[in-house]
């Protein structure tokens, strides 16, 4: 009997072994590339709340998608995350688009800024050799109570590697700390 335990542990403990991705690729989202020209002067303290994405997404594998099947890929991973890295990304974006404005993780702080941003994607995937997308309602709330909200939808078009995938998914994500500068800016 120990010898049938022993033998099934040790192709248990193979078959797990030859399973694991030994050359997985891992990803972050890049730095922005493009130039960021500041859109207001303005002085403000901003919480950039904690990001909700969809568990489908929130893993550590890279997922595409082909028609309504969800491609998990365990040879190309995030490298953190996914929130925190789409939240960090936002926070530095949103501080170069309002240097004079202080732009903080609000998950860390005892006591909120004047104004929060709480943000959902619903949708960020896609199809290599084709293109991403990303859909996302954001708000802004003013510590007066004003609050704005407003649905996203981008589209960019996506080359044939994960290379190419995750900086696609970097400049949506650009696009989107964008907007919510402006509707920061228009709230102040």
């Amino acid at each position: 009997m120990k010898l049938i335990t022993l033998l099934l542990m040790g192709t248990l403990f193979t078959g797990c072994a030859l399973h694991q991705s030994r050359d997985a690729a891992f990803y972050t989202l890049p730095t922005t590339t493009d130039a960021i020209t500041p859109i207001s002067n303005a002085r403000m303290v901003i919480d950039v709340e904690r990001v909700k994405v969809p568990e489908y997404i929130d893993r550590t594998q890279i997922v595409t998608t082909s028609g309504v099947g969800v491609n998990v890929d365990n040879d190309n991973r995030w490298a953190e995350g996914v929130p925190a890295m789409i939240q960090r990304k936002i926070i530095t974006n949103i501080g170069a688009y309002m240097p004079h404005s202080v732009v903080k993780n609000g998950n860390f702080t005892s006591t909120s800024g004047g104004y929060s941003v709480f943000i959902e994607i619903y949708k960020m995937d896609g199809r290599l050799s084709d293109t991403a997308t990303l859909d996302a309602i954001y708000s802004v709330a003013a510590s007066g109570g004003t609050t704005k909200t407003r649905n996203v939808h981008y589209t960019v078009p996506v080359g044939d590697n994960y290379d190419d995938y995750v900086v696609q998914i970097g400049k949506m994500v650009d696009k989107m700390s964008r907007d919510i500068a402006v509707s920061l800016e228009a709230m102040k």
